[in-house]
């Protein structure tokens, strides 16, 4: 198995530093507030299908009815949106790495001013 040493794995982050922060950057400018999410989600499906297969999983109301479905948000609607799927087959047959998170943010209260000019 091939280690990597701390060296090797800073100087990984930092040749890709400036993509990341040019990613987030763009992701920040979409206001996902809940039901709003497809414009970011695009964005992040353009930018990860350089690194992976991408797939869009289609998310109806009958989530709803999932047993582990644990925060209903009134008037919240599914129809039409969607979670992104990526996969990118590894070549050294360990273990998968499964990670997962989340699109949409809280809406801006009215005193936060610019809430969606990302600044760095």
């Amino acid at each position: 198995m091939n280690q990597l040493t701390a060296d090797q794995i800073r100087a990984a982050v930092e040749a890709g530093r400036r993509e990341t922060e040019e990613f987030l950057c763009d992701l920040i400018r979409y206001p996902s507030v809940p039901g709003h999410e497809k414009p970011a989600m695009e964005c992040a499906a353009a930018r990860f299908a350089r690194l992976a297969e991408v797939e869009h999983v289609q998310l109806d109301n009958s989530l709803r009815e999932d047993e582990d479905y644990s925060w209903p948000v009134p008037d919240l609607e599914y129809d039409g949106r969607f979670n992104l799927r990526l996969r990118r087959p590894g070549s050294g047959g360990g273990r998968s790495l499964l990670l997962n998170t989340h699109m949409d943010v809280v809406p801006a209260s009215k005193d936060h001013e610019r809430p969606f000019d990302p600044r760095v």
